[in-house]
């Protein structure tokens, strides 16, 4: 129930929280036992939220960790609000891989030299002689 319901954000955690205090507090009649289910909890959450979330959407996606958390802080102030969050890892993936295909990847631009050659032959009709001259241009 936990793993499924963790899926919603915000909402999900509450709902997995409220009958687990409900059963310690029923279970052991003092306010210790959900105090310590509680931090059990905050603890759980904030492991998932902050370490091991990141880490597998960022391998899935082929992100750093820590990409995606700023991602997610940039795309949230820039489109704002839920929207920024949600579209915050596809966004990244896919500036990442348009940012490898044309820049990053790009092959290195190999100096290319190239010349013409200009073969000419001038006739002199009153010497007689024939004379081959060649030019190169540099393209």
């Amino acid at each position: 129930m936990v793993g499924i319901l963790c899926l919603i954000p915000y909402l999900g955690m509450i709902l997995c929280l409220l009958p687990a205090l409900l059963i310690a507090l029923a279970q052991y009649g003092d306010l210790w036992h959900p105090t310590l289910v509680l931090f059990v909890f905050l603890v759980a959450h904030n492991l998932d939220g902050i370490f091991i979330s990141p880490k597998i959407i960022g391998e899935s996606v082929g992100l750093h960790p820590m990409s995606v958390i700023i991602s997610v802080f940039a795309w949230t102030i820039v489109l704002g609000g839920l929207l920024g969050a949600l579209l915050a890892v596809p966004l990244t993936a896919t500036l990442k891989v348009l940012l490898r295909r044309y820049f990053w990847d790009r092959p290195p631009v190999q100096p290319f030299q190239q010349s013409l050659k200009i073969e000419e032959t001038i006739e002199e009709k009153v010497e007689k002689k024939t004379s081959t001259m060649t030019v190169e241009l540099p393209l």
